[in-house]
């Protein structure tokens, strides 16, 4: 997969608590050509990357989550930040 030149614009979050796991996701990433790929090892983490971008959510290309992620309500995350009322959606994958 090869970034289209508008995601290349926006910011990547991958939240693994595995060292290892996210360094693979990061790697992978950034070859396709991803360039602002942020780290989160926590629920919290990703509320504190998010935080800035609260009123610019289109900022926000792609979240990439591990499942098993602590201190994360996976299912509230995903709900709360991909179905907001103005039209604004942050994508998931889970893995």
């Amino acid at each position: 997969m090869i970034a289209s030149d508008a995601l290349k614009e926006k910011i990547v979050i991958v939240a693994d608590h595995d060292d290892v796991s996210a360094r693979q996701v990061v790697t992978a990433l950034a070859a396709s050509g991803f360039p602002d790929i942020r780290a989160a090892n926590s629920g919290e983490k990703i509320y504190e990357i998010l935080r800035p971008y609260h009123d610019r959510p289109e900022a926000i290309g792609l979240i990439v989550l591990n499942e098993k992620l602590p201190n994360c309500q996976l299912v509230e995350m995903c709900r709360s930040l991909s179905c907001a009322t103005d039209g604004s959606v942050i994508p998931f994958v889970l893995h």
